[in-house]
């Protein structure tokens, strides 16, 4: 099991990665999403028959994940609805019409976070790994609710606190 300080360590690394300052060019994209990616990749068990394999396509694949936008979802429907089409959007674009802005963008949310827990959770075989992703839309819900001018920065730490939480709680 991993120690539950993952957790703290991803609500930093993940307001780092969404942050914009001068000193960002001291870590710039994409190594804190490696950063964030690399505890998926660590929980691969080594009882498969290629382990290190395994490993390196959870890397590929989270860091990838954690480098898709979801700048658009991120409001919860107070912006410009009009605005370009995220990267994993086509898997939920059919629901556009179908709910709320606000829904649609929770959803758009949960997707992306999904896509950054579903390679960890298939190599464990753990289903509740694969969907704790969905985490990221609370997390960005509690930061509308608590502070609407500090919801992203309250989203983002929330965010890399659940996911990676939800990876060492899990795992």
């Amino acid at each position: 099991m991993i120690d539950l300080s993952l957790a703290l360590y991803g609500a930093a690394m993940n307001r780092w990665r969404g942050h914009a300052s001068k000193y960002k060019r001291y870590f710039p994209r994409p190594f804190p999403q490696i950063a964030l990616a690399i505890p998926y990749a660590y929980v691969t068990p080594m009882s498969l028959d290629h382990p290190f394999v395994v490993a390196g396509v959870v890397l590929v694949l989270t860091t990838l994940a954690w480098l898709t936008g979801h700048g658009k979802f991120m409001d919860l429907g107070t912006w410009n609805p009009a605005a370009e089409d995220e990267r994993l959007e086509f898997t939920i674009k059919w629901l556009e019409k179908s709910v709320s802005p606000y829904w649609y963008d929770a959803i758009g949310l949960a997707v992306t976070g999904i896509a950054v827990s579903l390679p960890a959770g298939i190599a464990t075989g753990n289903p509740l790994l694969a969907v704790s992703g969905a985490l990221k839309a609370p997390a960005y819900m509690i930061g509308w609710k608590v502070s609407p001018k500090n919801a992203t920065a309250i989203g983002e730490t929330l965010t890399g606190l659940f996911l990676l939480g939800s990876l060492a709680i899990l795992t």
